[in-house]
């Protein structure tokens, strides 16, 4: 009852956000190009809100990778109400099972959005699961970030965003991450663009990047 709720009012404050952000892609030809034939876009925890509510993925079958935190099952019913399926899982529980799962979904199509520094982190560092798909299927990954004009920052972990109202919302595509043959070293590289990618986010909107 307590996960309904909360995420029932979660849902309905998001869409009240969400008719109010302008949005804006950069790069999203790469993601068109790629899409077609499923595609794993791995994106940094903070920063979920903005890819949730963004119309672009409305035309796909779009998963996402939801751990068994206890918060889990409010962000997997509000993913629902956006139209999202969830895949439950994480570095520390059911992972094997949810990569075998990400993995099938991905060999039929679907948009598969996983967080490599969640459920707790450190910040901006890559656990090895994004990688480990990559290298298994075969395919690359497309990293994606969302950046917001004016936003609310919190004081957790991950220093979660959430857009404020009329904010404008920009995501971005970086540059594909292709398979090494090296799981280690696809990770370093998979981490090493998302990375670059929160610094050219931050600069679209005159900010520095939140690491060091």
């Amino acid at each position: 009852m307590k996960a309904f709720l909360i995420s029932s009012l979660a849902t309905l404050l998001l869409k009240c956000l969400a008719v109010t952000y302008r949005f804006r892609y950069r790069n999203v030809e790469i993601f068109m190009r790629l899409a077609a034939d499923g595609l794993l876009c791995p994106l940094w925890h903070n920063r979920l809100i903005g890819v949730c509510a963004a119309p672009l993925f409305g035309p796909y079958d779009t998963v996402g990778v939801i751990s068994f935190h206890k918060d889990g099952e409010i962000l997997v019913r509000v993913q629902k109400h956006f139209g999202h399926r969830s895949i439950r899982g994480s570095s520390t529980r059911g992972g094997n099972e949810a990569l075998i799962e990400m993995e099938t979904n991905l060999r039929n199509g679907s948009l598969i959005a996983i967080t490599p520094d969640g459920p707790k982190g450190p910040r901006y560092e890559a656990k090895p699961g994004a990688a480990i798909l990559i290298e298994k299927s075969g395919r690359p990954a497309l990293p994606l970030i969302t950046v917001s004009s004016r936003r609310w920052k919190f004081n957790s972990w991950d220093g979660f965003e959430l857009p404020k109202p009329f904010a404008e919302v920009t995501l971005i595509f970086g540059n594909p991450v292709f398979p090494t043959g090296d799981f280690e070293l696809t990770r370093t590289e998979l981490q090493k663009e998302m990375r670059r990618m929160v610094v050219e986010g931050e600069a679209l909107y005159g900010r520095s990047p939140d690491f060091v």
